[in-house]
């Protein structure tokens, strides 16, 4: 019986770190492995102990139907509560100031493509990046000046204003 029990605790586990312990800085990272975690926990992890906790339950078909499921639910789920997070972050340390354009490049996606650019703030006498946002308009080059907005209490939380 105790065997029983270690798929929905470590279920229950997956998803209190998915939504409540992921910390910012996993949340806002711009490491490829803080990126990763978050895509394997909704992808891999989290399905697989659906699917292992449903099996005391369900056959193998119904359980596998409702582990694939599952990612439809925690994909979008876990997008509105990070989106919901990052505001509330905004809302309550939120800052603007100037930064600068220290990359273009042209991405080439579909035999289209966009120009996309990053932008370098600095805050308490520390730099940060912000990720690569579309510039559709193309108005943008190297070091021309731009606004950022960003939480003062983890300014890896930021945003590009001038392309929203």
């Amino acid at each position: 019986m105790k065997l029983n029990l270690i798929y929905p605790i470590l279920l229950t586990a997956l998803l209190v770190l998915l939504f409540l312990g992921l910390g910012e800085h996993i949340l806002y990272s711009k490491s490829r492995i803080g990126r990763i975690l978050p895509v394997v926990l909704i992808f891999g992890g989290i399905p697989f102990t659906i699917y292992k906790t449903l099996l005391f339950f369900l056959d193998k078909k119904n359980a596998t139907k409702y582990a694939a499921l599952s990612i439809l639910i925690l994909g979008p789920g876990f997008g509105i509560w990070s989106k919901y997070l990052s505001e509330n972050d905004f809302k309550n340390y939120g800052k603007v100031t100037n930064g600068k354009v220290i990359e273009r490049e042209w991405a080439r996606v579909n035999n289209r493509g966009r120009w996309t650019i990053t932008a370098e703030f600095e805050f308490n006498s520390k730099k940060y990046l912000t990720f690569s946002k579309d510039d559709n308009d193309n108005k943008f080059r190297i070091n021309d000046k731009i606004r950022i907005r960003f939480s003062i209490r983890n300014p890896e939380n930021n945003e590009i204003i001038d392309l929203k």
